[in-house]
């Protein structure tokens, strides 16, 4: 299992979703801990082959 950090902007900004959108803040929450056991796979950023896309989609 990998571990990541969330920058100060990062967290700021989830925590504010959490409060006004909570069903995005645990879609991006279920992303994160998937990330975390190496369960996403996605396209490369062009130029930053370690980092990844991945969309949340519209679903519910």
């Amino acid at each position: 299992m990998r571990n990541y950090k969330l920058t100060k902007q990062a967290l700021k900004q989830l925590t504010l979703l959490a409060k006004n959108e909570i069903k995005t803040a645990k879609k991006i929450k279920a992303v994160i801990m998937k990330l975390r056991e190496d369960l996403i796979s996605g396209e490369s950023l062009q130029g930053y082959t370690q980092f990844k896309k991945y969309a949340l989609g519209n679903s519910g």
